[in-house]
């Protein structure tokens, strides 16, 4: 080895040294001044300074806190009503969920038909209309069989004769009938002569007759419903009746008159 390599090694070992030297003493003399600081709010001692005493710290009583039942139960309502709100948005949202999935149909809007609307309601007011006077009628049927059940049993077989047909006419026109037939069978009889060929062919029976009796006292289309079976005396029923409508009650309307003539020989 050349002397400048060996003056070179030396000089590098020596400087080590000296860094490695003073880096301890360094060391040692910065512990040494942490160790002699004050700290702060620490009591030391005379004999040792520069170390930390260490005291004991007292721990205050802390009182004891009941807990108000009011408030505790303020505290749980307030956590269920929490927990029913959290409920009732995830079920919201599940059916949002469910409900963009199907897939509902598409219906097609039709403009309304007017005429049929009003034409169905007028239809049914028609028949409202209809059923109510029909049960009118029916009450009043009703009230007019208990009234003409009153009357004397002449009247109530001379409105027989009428039928369905009887309930058909107007108020005035029934109440001539049931307050005059009994009055028309009477003056009838009163008129009426027994043929003398029937009385001796002993001939009996009974015809019915009708016509239409006019306010101001006249007759028209005159006949006989019924026959007697013998000529001689439908036409004396209807030759007592030409004369003896005269007598007859003028009624206020034209009025449909049906009687019956009895012919009994004692």
């Amino acid at each position: 080895m050349n002397k400048l390599t060996k003056i070179i090694i030396v000089a590098f070992v020596l400087s080590i040294c000296i860094h490695f030297g003073m880096y301890m003493i360094i060391n040692k003399s910065i512990h040494q001044n942490i160790l002699k600081m004050n700290t702060s709010n620490k009591k030391t001692d005379n004999n040792k300074k520069g170390l930390v005493n260490i005291q004991y710290v007292k721990i205050k009583s802390v009182k004891k806190v009941e807990p108000n039942i009011q408030t505790t139960k303020k505290l749980i309502k307030k956590v269920q009503a929490k927990k029913t709100v959290k409920k009732k948005t995830n079920k919201i949202k599940t059916l949002k969920k469910n409900i963009r999935k199907i897939n509902l149909p598409t219906i097609e809007k039709k403009p309304i038909d007017l005429k049929k609307f009003f034409t169905i309601q007028k239809q049914e007011r028609d028949n409202t209309e209809i059923i109510e006077k029909e049960q009118k009628k029916a009450l009043n049927r009703q009230d007019e069989i208990k009234e003409i059940q009153q009357l004397p049993a002449l009247t109530q077989s001379y409105i027989k004769l009428y039928g369905e047909q009887y309930f058909e006419y107007s108020e005035t026109q029934r109440r001539y009938l049931k307050q005059n037939l009994n009055k028309i069978g009477k003056i009838t009889q009163r008129y009426l002569e027994y043929p003398q060929v029937s009385i001796r062919t002993k001939q009996q029976g009974t015809n019915v007759v009708e016509f239409y009796f006019h306010p101001n006292g006249d007759i028209t289309e005159l006949k006989l419903n019924n026959s007697s079976y013998y000529t001689a005396l439908d036409e004396n029923t209807i030759d007592t009746i030409k004369i003896a409508y005269q007598n007859y009650p003028k009624p206020l309307e034209k009025v449909k008159i049906i009687i019956f003539v009895k012919y009994l020989l004692y």
